[in-house]
């Protein structure tokens, strides 16, 4: 299940972006998983940075596979990133405000 804020347009896109690949490759979808796997090591993680998530997706065939929206996604959202490096999170302000 995604992330309750994404954008249903973009998710929908995805999906079946993908799921047209499967098909023209044949693919076979794996068994459906019945179990809580957050702890399974045989599954991949998760990237765990905002910075990690745009090179996964910038290599990955998910972009490649939506050209022109893919590459606006990227870049709105490398701009994103940029911005909130530039800000002052609440975090950094209680911790180091009095050094």
């Amino acid at each position: 299940m995604p992330d309750p804020s994404v954008n249903p347009y973009l998710l929908l896109l995805a999906f079946i972006t993908a799921g047209l690949d499967g098909i023209s490759m044949k693919m076979k979808p794996p068994e459906p998983v019945n179990e809580d796997v957050f702890f399974e090591e045989k599954f991949d993680s998760v990237p765990l940075t905002f910075e990690e998530a745009l090179r996964e997706f910038e290599s990955s065939k998910l972009r490649e596979l939506l050209g022109k929206v893919g590459d606006q996604f990227l870049s709105v959202k490398r701009q994103e990133l940029e911005d909130s490096l530039l800000s002052v999170t609440d975090w950094e302000w209680e911790v180091y405000k009095d050094v």
